[in-house]
């Protein structure tokens, strides 16, 4: 088995979080994609316009590779497609939050800024 570089993990990191209950709380773009389909499933091509991965200049190849080892990896979050070209959340969707919910904005953050260290920064709240 091939082990993951640090690209690859902050791949899967980054769409472990988009996944993730917490961003789709908030994210009506990935939400309305993921309603978009009945089986939930996600494009990776269209996960791959994403800013983020675009300036990790992640191919569809790249992800798709990186989405397929979430089989091995036991991504408690992700699944992927049969065919690898598409990912979805294994449980169903979190409710939104309500109109008027406190949220925090922290910025600039430049895209190399890994997913990781941005968590930390928030881990007491």
């Amino acid at each position: 088995m091939e082990e993951k570089t640090d690209r690859d993990k902050m791949i899967l990191g980054l769409l472990e979080f988009w996944f993730g209950d917490v961003n789709l709380r908030l994210d009506q773009f990935l939400r309305s994609k993921i309603k978009a389909r009945p089986d939930g499933f996600v494009d990776i091509a269209s996960l791959c316009t994403f800013p983020k991965l675009r300036a990790l200049n992640v191919t569809p190849e790249v992800l798709k590779a990186v989405v397929l080892s979430t089989v091995t990896a036991g991504s408690e979050v992700i699944e992927p497609s049969k065919d690898g070209l598409s990912v979805r959340r294994k449980q169903p969707l979190p409710a939104p939050l309500p109109p008027g919910s406190t949220t925090v904005v922290m910025g600039p953050i430049t895209s190399t800024v890994p997913h990781q260290k941005i968590k930390e920064m928030f881990r007491h709240f």
